[in-house]
């Protein structure tokens, strides 16, 4: 807990936590169900993500020896995250949006302001809780990245099992299937890409896949 509570640490992971809930605010702003305040969500979404930021600010570079962020990505992993994007967007159009959109349509966005909004709001939220924050509190751990790559794959699987859980409707085992599978597969890669290229080059690889939601607009 000692590098947890550094001053750069925290003031890096303030100033993240500052930047994931302005990214927040259009999805939060346009829930229909909301039930809070928006400067309220924003305002616990600041306190919890400054934590999980103070995660990956405090150990990632410590036990991976690479920088969290990164602005000089190498063009070979730039490209191999755009290839990686593509493949994982067509196979997920082709094979599960189909049947997901149908079952559970609000899921999905209906225009490119709710998709826009969605974006940012995986961007600065559910990448650091799916991804970021528990791979670095993996390694701070074991500190062995494949220790840590299947801890946070099998975090994501169970997150996945509870929403799958909470929807009304029912889900094919065969559906289930692929959705387990499919995120096997991107959290392997991504967690690949973020050893190798930091924060940037793991969003970028979401910036990808996410844009084939662009396809159903007209």
């Amino acid at each position: 807990m000692r590098d947890f509570a550094q001053p750069r640490v925290l003031s890096l992971a303030v100033v993240a936590a500052l930047v994931s809930s302005l990214l927040c605010y259009p999805r939060l702003a346009a829930w229909p169900k909301r039930e809070d305040a928006v400067w309220y969500l924003e305002v616990a979404i600041f306190g919890c993500t400054a934590v999980l930021w103070g995660f990956v600010f405090a150990w990632h570079s410590i036990y991976t020896e690479r920088p969290a962020v990164t602005l000089r990505l190498s063009p070979k992993w730039v490209t191999t995250a755009t290839a990686a994007g593509c493949v994982i967007a067509t196979l997920t159009y082709l094979i599960i949006d189909p049947t997901m959109r149908q079952l559970v349509p609000e899921d999905y966005p209906a225009n490119f302001q709710d998709w826009l909004g969605r974006l940012l709001f995986g961007l600065g939220l559910t990448q650091l809780f799916l991804l970021f924050a528990p791979f670095d509190w993996l390694m701070r751990l074991c500190k062995r990245p494949g220790i840590a790559t299947t801890g946070t794959i099998i975090f994501g699987i169970a997150v996945l099992a509870m929403k799958i859980h909470s929807e009304k409707a029912t889900l094919a085992p065969l559906m289930i299937s692929a959705l387990v599978l499919g995120r096997i597969i991107s959290g392997y890669l991504a967690i690949q890409l973020y050893l190798r290229g930091g924060l940037l080059l793991t969003c970028w690889f979401t910036i990808v896949v996410e844009t084939r939601h662009l396809l159903s607009f007209k």
